[in-house]
């Protein structure tokens, strides 16, 4: 614990002594506390690259639990809320609702930063359905190419069947939408494949160069 000591000063001083007493005293407290703030600062820093590390080995895993369950369901809100957000401040904008149409805005944001938040928790124990930029590339192709392909494909038929004619349209206007969009992940994820096929091959052809060296 941290001490500081003030200057014995005598009982009988003039009122100008008292001042300076006091102001001393204030300079000695605050000298003190920005002392005490300084040691904690450095021993946060010290600990926070190790508290993830002990946080994972102190907890038992998510797998299979109810809290697992409640991350992914409060990741997918927060993201569909952040949508809802764009979508009230638009139509608060052709409103002439400026004010709340910034309010609105703002909590875009907001949302967003939540599920990303979200999204960091499932990656600290494990649990993210995603890791490297390839394997991203990857998933998203699969998720856009299964949507376009049968996912919306049955939402449009569903809608036909009902006399929905303008929401079947729209359902296979997104999936033509995503089938593109699977193109072009599928397209750069090869890329991006045989570059770090390349990469790997040019590293193995400099191990072999150094060891007959």
């Amino acid at each position: 614990m941290l001490r500081c000591i003030l200057p014995r000063i005598p009982s009988k001083l003039t009122s100008a002594t008292t001042r300076s007493q006091n102001t001393i005293s204030a300079t000695a407290l605050r000298s003190t506390a920005a002392c005490t703030l300084r040691r904690a600062e450095q021993h946060g820093h010290r600990n926070l690259s190790t508290e993830a590390e002990d946080k994972s080995s102190e907890e038992a895993p998510l797998s299979n639990t109810a809290t697992l369950v409640a991350i992914q369901k409060a990741f997918t809100q927060r993201a569909a809320d952040a949508i809802r957000y764009e979508y009230f401040a638009q139509r608060a904008e052709l409103e002439a609702e400026v004010e709340t149409a910034q309010l609105f805005r703002s909590l875009i944001e907001t949302s967003k930063q939540q599920a990303m938040g979200f999204m960091e928790l499932l990656e600290e124990y494990n649990e993210a359905e995603f890791g490297s930029t390839l394997t991203n590339l990857e998933i998203m192709t699969d998720i856009e190419r299964r949507m376009g392909e049968e996912d919306l494909v049955k939402g449009g038929d569903v809608a036909e069947e009902e006399e929905f004619e303008h929401v079947k349209e729209w359902f296979e206007d997104v999936g033509d939408a995503c089938c593109r969009a699977a193109d072009r992940l599928e397209y750069t994820a090869s890329v991006l494949d045989a570059e770090e096929l390349e990469g790997d091959e040019d590293d193995a052809e400099d191990g072999v160069k150094e060891g007959k060296r």
